[in-house]
């Protein structure tokens, strides 16, 4: 909704030619946001485990190749 004035200074609203598709709409996102938020959190908490677990796993590799490095000589 936009609104304009007039050059008599009245204040004109304009509606848009769809309004019910656009409270439709409104309406829709209002009620999808929660779960997308908690999506994103979910989804943020994961990227945060697969990031410790391969870092981890890769101290874990290279600890193992220097120690069999160094007994591989003996």
């Amino acid at each position: 909704m936009s609104s304009l004035v007039s050059e008599a200074g009245e204040v004109l609203y304009v509606f848009p030619s769809d309004p019910r598709g656009t409270l439709r709409a409104k309406s829709f996102m209002m009620r999808m946001e929660p779960a997308l938020n908690k999506a994103q959190e979910v989804g943020e908490y994961l990227v945060r485990v697969a990031f410790g677990t391969t870092l981890l796993v890769s101290i874990t590799l290279v600890y193992l190749a220097i120690f069999a490095i160094l007994n591989s000589k003996s």
